[in-house]
């Protein structure tokens, strides 16, 4: 799913061009664009307001917070004003775009207090800086495969290791959905679509493990490739996810910055169930996702399914099914494709609404999961 750049511009082979907007910035809502705002731009208080800095990569429910951001619930940038939830919550909330790998290496470095990442690879941010995940924001139901034009006779998959991608690969062969003898060979996301879908001369990539809107973009480009397998036979096992340093969240404003992160991303999943505005703020995200059409973004939508409301969220969290599954399954695989060692399996804690853990899963951001003050 996210090892690579998604921020990168998708070449003539893929969708459409995009990405115009430089890291960091964030572009206006075009005024057709349908999406409703709050009654004023952003505020001004006396007193600056503890700055807190959240970074996204492209992705449907990672692009989505930039689209509430554009709905002027908060002012994304960092100076002195603020939207309104930024002004309820005492917290200047700044959105940053940047590649997935270039986010997680960031977060590490501490130069962001949150970053958007899988539930997977929040275990080797774990390692380095304590961390609280806050919301769920999607989970893949889809939006993940495997694709081949051989059948995967040539014994070979390529796409991102150490990542979502070959975690689904690596599922696969334990379930038994494709050969033990299959292995998995690097190459970046948008390569090794092109080299699918362009069938390179000597023939060499005939499966990879791509996501969307490659996915998308590779089965129709060339409709006789197989679909070998999908995310949907490792239901809840990789989950979106926002995730916070601990060391962020203990500063003054922390937990309120949270918490207006997951007010943003909850407004805008109010809007995509409205029926009068699904539409507009499903093209909204479109556009910053790839440049994806709207009937394309919806199609993606349905393979990438949001954690919508706080209620949806705080259930997956504190579902015990879930909860053995991440500290089981997830984390077993996840040391054997390399995202952790087999040493660091051993000493990276994991646990739910439990700040001593390594890497916490936290209901206590949410609405719905918040003990009584």
């Amino acid at each position: 799913m996210k090892n690579a750049i998604f921020g990168l511009c998708l070449v003539a082979t893929l969708l459409v061009t995009g990405c115009s907007v430089p890291e960091g910035e964030t572009e206006a809502v075009p005024e057709n664009q349908g999406t409703e705002t709050t009654q004023s731009a952003s505020t001004t208080t006396a007193a600056p307001l503890p700055v807190f800095v959240v970074v996204w990569s492209e992705y449907p429910s990672w692009s989505a917070l930039d689209v509430a951001a554009l709905m002027d619930l908060i002012n994304p940038k960092e100076g002195g004003e603020y939207g309104p939830l930024e002004t309820e919550n005492g917290v200047d909330l700044v959105l940053r775009r940047r590649d997935y790998v270039q986010g997680g290496r960031d977060f590490a470095a501490n130069l962001c207090d949150a970053v958007c990442y899988t539930n997977i690879d929040s275990l080797n941010l774990a390692k380095g800086r304590p961390c609280t995940v806050t919301r769920p924001t999607s989970t893949s139901a889809g939006a993940d495969g495997i694709l081949s034009l051989d059948g995967l006779k040539n014994g070979v998959i390529y796409g991102p290791e150490d990542c979502v991608t070959e975690y689904l690969a690596q599922r696969a062969k334990d379930l038994g959905k494709i050969d033990a003898s299959i292995t998995f060979t690097h190459m970046e996301p948008d390569a090794a679509a092109i080299a699918l879908q362009n069938s390179d001369s000597d023939g060499k990539v005939q499966s990879a493990g791509l996501w969307q809107p490659f996915l998308l973009q590779a089965q129709r480009t060339r409709p006789e490739a197989t679909l070998v397998v999908d995310s949907t036979i490792i239901p809840r096992e990789i989950i979106d996810c926002i995730v916070w340093g601990n060391d962020s969240l203990q500063r003054e404003g922390g937990k309120q910055a949270a918490i207006c992160t997951n007010q943003l991303f909850a407004k805008l999943n109010e809007a995509l169930a409205d029926p009068s505005k699904s539409d507009s703020v499903t093209e909204a995200i479109g556009k910053k996702f790839s440049q994806l059409p709207l009937d394309d973004m919806k199609q993606v939508l349905t393979v990438c399914q949001f954690y919508g409301t706080d209620a949806d969220a705080t259930a997956l969290f504190s579902d015990p099914e879930w909860q053995t599954l991440m500290t089981t399954t997830v984390v077993d695989t996840a040391a054997k494709i390399g995202v952790i060692t087999e040493e660091e399996k051993a000493s990276i804690t994991v646990g739910f609404n439990d700040p001593t853990k390594d890497l916490n899963f936290s209901t206590e951001y949410l609405k719905t999961g918040r003990k009584p003050q």
